[in-house]
């Protein structure tokens, strides 16, 4: 049965996977690496770790700048850094996927008063507020409909 993160508003598909989500909030990390102390909010997290202290050699390499990897989930999260999923709607620099967003606020962000694309890029539409990381923008959207909904 589905349940919804109260922090975040993030439907999650059950009260146990709630629980683990909510680390994410609270920066809670009760899963540490037995060998270096490292610690992790998930189990999953702290599996993928333990792989360096194994004594297997990383297996998988990065084909752009050879870098080496111990598994290919984190190599194809490593490959997204060399994408570049296109150009600033705002000016003609292609800017990696991960870095697109910061780069429309640092230096575009008077051009996105008035933009059709001013949401996906942070700015509120009913403040004007800049909202650095998309994960706390719905979270500052149902504050800020509290608070106009309450001054009027």
């Amino acid at each position: 049965m589905p349940v919804t993160c109260g922090v975040c508003g993030r439907e999650v598909a059950n009260s146990f996977k709630l629980q683990e989500h909510l680390r994410t909030h609270s920066k809670s990390q009760p899963h540490a690496c037995t060998t270096c102390g490292k610690a992790f909010a998930r189990v999953p997290n702290l599996r993928r770790h333990e792989l360096v202290h194994a004594e297997a050699r990383p297996r998988e390499t990065c084909g752009v700048c050879e870098r080496q990897f111990y598994d290919a989930h984190t190599l194809r999260r490593h490959l997204r850094l060399h994408e570049t999923r296109g150009a600033c709607p705002f000016c003609p620099e292609a800017v990696n996927w991960r870095f697109l967003r910061g780069h429309v606020q640092r230096l575009h962000a008077g051009a996105l008063v008035g933009s059709e694309r001013a949401a996906e890029f942070g700015l509120c539409t009913r403040c004007g507020a800049l909202v650095r990381y998309q994960c706390d923008a719905a979270a500052h959207e149902r504050a800020c409909a509290r608070r106009t909904s309450e001054t009027e």
